[in-house]
This record gives structure tokens, sequence and C-alpha cells, in this order.
């Protein structure tokens, strides 16, 4: 770095206190830390490492200190302080590796933070540990399921539903995943809390997927009048599940990858179906479960280490692993007593829309065989064409 871009006279830090020096050493461990895009006479521009979606100005003269354009971010202070938070981001050579040898993505556009999930991402994360992109993608997550079935888009002759699969991918105890999820089901378990009862976990088989969104078992019986069997009836054995949003949350996917490997499970082709279509069945004779129009969703929690040696050739290839959105994610900052986040006002992240899509879930759509019950939930009775004449005769 020139010297001339550095000055070394007394200066007045952001935050109003006493003069400090810039010296040349704090600036060499400052600058290398930041994604510098442009630079010019003692004062820089970089991707602000906290937030990851404003810009950090940097500067040396004529007084030293740094500061985050982004408004819902604004970190200020001198270039001490901004040494000591750099110092207390996590780096990727704590698990072995250099950045550059991990291949860590670069941080999204800004245009990925659009709208109200946006909003919501850059309202959260100053106050969290959280990484924004795991906060985005638990967002979009639960919108999506919270929504149900009517919200589509059409391409060609296929309706493309919002249930989403994510994974967030990261380092145990250190990427904040955990985090990220529960700021995001606070926020949504006050606007639906029927919805939150639709919040589970525990993948281990398609037969057991499909049972937490199941239609009404119904079972064949004789009709009999006096002893006689006149004729046939179906006969309700089990009412099924109404509500046929799911959201599966699964801090361990490694438990579930590891059970799809075993010969004979269905989870995995159960779940490629729940992507795809929502109507769910399997051709097993002791488990005569189905479900239409199930609205599933998954969010998935594993390390970048489970899923390699988990994660199958087969099902690497077969569009199990293409239906997951893989999202990499890291502590974004050390706040070891927390944010503010009780200080926030939200009414900058229009709860109203988010209220009127909640309203469109609180009225879940039913599926065929539910309609087909009525809203009485009687028992239909089929009788053969044989035995009404019968019973005429009689």
């Amino acid at each position: 770095m020139p010297e001339s871009t550095v000055t070394t006279e007394p200066t007045t830090t952001a935050e109003g206190a006493n003069p400090v020096s810039a010296p040349p050493a704090l600036l060499e461990s400052i600058l290398p830390r930041l994604e510098i895009r442009q630079s010019f006479k003692g004062e820089y521009t970089a991707a602000c490492p906290f937030c990851r979606v404003g810009e950090l100005y940097v500067y040396v003269s004529p007084q030293a200190g740094f500061l985050c354009l982004n408004e819902h971010c604004k970190r200020t202070g001198s270039l001490e302080k901004l040494a000591y938070m750099l110092e207390a981001l996590p780096r990727t050579d704590e698990v072995g590796q250099d950045a550059a040898d991990l291949g860590w993505p670069e941080p999204p556009d800004k245009e990925a933070f659009y709208g109200l999930a946006g909003d919501f991402v850059r309202t959260i994360e100053p106050h969290s540990e959280a990484d924004p992109v795991g906060l985005l993608g638990s967002f979009l997550v639960a919108f999506g399921n919270l929504v149900g079935r009517r919200a589509h888009a059409v391409a060609e002759r296929d309706r493309h539903h919002t249930n989403l699969f994510v994974a967030l991918v990261g380092e145990t105890s250190k990427a904040r995943k955990g985090s990220s999820w529960g700021q995001v089901r606070f926020s949504f378990e006050a606007m639906d809390p029927e919805w939150s009862e639709r919040i589970l976990s525990g993948l281990s088989t398609g037969e057991g997927l499909i049972w937490q969104v199941r239609d009404a078992v119904e079972r064949d019986e004789p009709l009999r009048v006096k002893g006689k069997v006149t004729g046939r009836q179906q006969v309700m054995v089990d009412a099924g599940i109404e509500d046929k949003r799911l959201l599966v949350v699964e801090s361990e996917l490694a438990s579930a990858l590891k059970v799809i490997s075993r010969e004979g499970n269905t989870l995995s082709a159960v779940i490629r179906d729940a992507w795809d279509r929502g109507e769910l069945r399997t051709l097993t004779k002791n488990s005569p479960a189905r479900a239409t129009g199930a609205h599933i969703s998954i969010l998935a929690h594993i390390t970048r280490e489970e899923l390699r040696r988990y994660l199958q050739a087969t099902e690497a290839a077969n569009g199990f692993a293409n239906r997951f959105l893989w999202l990499c994610v890291r502590r974004s900052k050390v706040l070891p007593e927390g944010g503010r986040l009780r200080e926030v006002d939200f009414s900058s992240t229009s709860p109203s829309s988010a209220l009127r899509c909640a309203s469109l879930a609180r009225r879940p759509a039913r599926s065929s065989a539910t309609r087909r019950r009525g809203a009485s939930g009687r028992t239909s009775t089929r009788t053969s064409p044989r035995a009404g004449r019968d019973s005429s005769a009689r």
C-alpha cells in the first residue's frame, strides 16, 4: 500500500471521541479483510462484511473512522473499533482451510433481498449473529408454506407452488443455522398460530411423511340389514388431515440421508413427489394412506462434511438433491449479549402485507377426498344394483 494514502496526523473519530492516530499498521490489518471496491486519497469503499448488503465507507482524512451506508445497518465508529469487529468475525481457516480453498460463494446481489423478505432480513440482521442468507432462505421457506396451495405460477401444463426445499450448510455451533430459523419462526407464529402446529421434524420413511398430510382413510364393508348383507358401504376409519400444509424442519439432515440409503426405504421418492405434485401414495398393501393437495416444505440443516459423506451418488443423480436449494451460511458477527431487536420498529417491514398472506393460509384448500365427504363428515354408502333389486323385491 502506498504510504501517501495514509495519514498519521491526530484526527477525531466518527463517534466524536478524543483525537486518535491512524497508523499504517492499523490500516494494513483492516484493508486485507475488506472487499475494497474503490479507493481515493485515503478513502475506501468496500462491501460491508457485517450486513453483506450495504457499502462500508472507510476514511482516514480529515477524520479516521468507518460507516456502513445501509440504513438498516449504520455501523459506525473508529478504526480501532472496526479492527476489533473484523477480528471478531469468524475466519474460515478456523476449520482448517482458507476461504479460497473452500470456494466460499460470493454474497448475493442486493436484488436477492427484494420486497418483504429483504425488509425482514435488513431489519433482523443487525441484531442477530445469523447469516443474512440463512435468514432469507428460512423466511422464503416459511412464507411459501404458510400461504398454502393457492399461490402458484404456471409453466406449460404444470403448476409450480410455493413449497420450497432449502438446506443450510454450515459448521455446527458456528454457522448459526438454528438462530436464523428461530428469528423467522417467532415472527410467523404470531401471524398464524394454527400454522405453528404444522411444523414437524423427524423424516424417516415415505409412509410416515404421507401420514402427516393424509386424506381420510375409508374401508369397504358389507351393509347389513337385520343380519343380512344388502350391499356395500364405505366406512371412514380415519378422518385424515384437513390442513395440508406441512413444514418439516430437519436440524439433522444427515440422519435423513442415512435413512434414505437403506434398502427399501421410500423417503426419497416421496420427497421428490411432494416437491413436484403434492399427490402422494405408496403401492404397499399394509399402508393404504394417500395424500392429495399436500403442500410440504423442508428446511434442513447440515454441515459440509456430513453432506459430502452421506449424500450418495444415487440421490445426487436422481433429482433428490436437485430439488433442494443449498445455501452456505456462517456466523455474520459476534453479539455476546445479543442485539437490540426489542427496540426495532417493525412497521417498516410492511406487516400488513404479511398478514394478508397469512389470512389466505387460515383457510387451507381441502383435498378432493375431503370435499367428497362434505362438510357434515358423513360416511358415503354405495349399494350395488343387484342388492337394490333384491331389496325392492322383498
